[in-house]
């Protein structure tokens, strides 16, 4: 699986940085945890808190037979999940528009909570 090559794929110079986006690729955690909905929305909630993002609202949807995503909407943008039990790793991607947010002790707090063994981020520098 990959992205063909394309002459868009190029670096950008932003003249207006308009926000950063996180991504995060937690590895190893609890398989249970990753299963359920119910046990990751607390988790998730508590991280938006954690992080100084305002709440606007969510949606998680539990799939059959286990795994999870969701979307926390924050009014500086969002936050989005995907769960491979299975596999016991999630991915997370916190978008934010916020100069002042740091999402580092929401990532730690969420990688303590579903005890991955390990966990890598990339950001992004968004705008144009």
């Amino acid at each position: 699986m990959g992205f063909r090559e394309s002459p868009h794929n190029q670096p950008m110079e932003f003249v207006h940085l308009l926000g950063l986006h996180t991504l995060v690729e937690y590895v190893g955690g609890n398989r249970e945890v990753l299963a359920r909905a119910d046990a990751l929305e607390p988790i998730l909630l508590t991280a938006v808190e954690i992080c100084g993002a305002t709440y606007v609202d969510h949606r998680i949807n539990q799939f059959s037979p286990y795994g999870a995503s969701g979307v926390i909407l924050i009014a500086e943008s969002h936050m989005s999940f995907h769960s491979w039990p299975e596999h016991n790793y999630m991915a997370l991607d916190l978008f934010t528009c916020s100069s002042t947010m740091d999402p580092t002790e929401a990532i730690d707090y969420i990688a303590e909570k579903i005890e991955a063994q390990t966990f890598h981020t990339r950001v992004l520098q968004r705008g144009y």
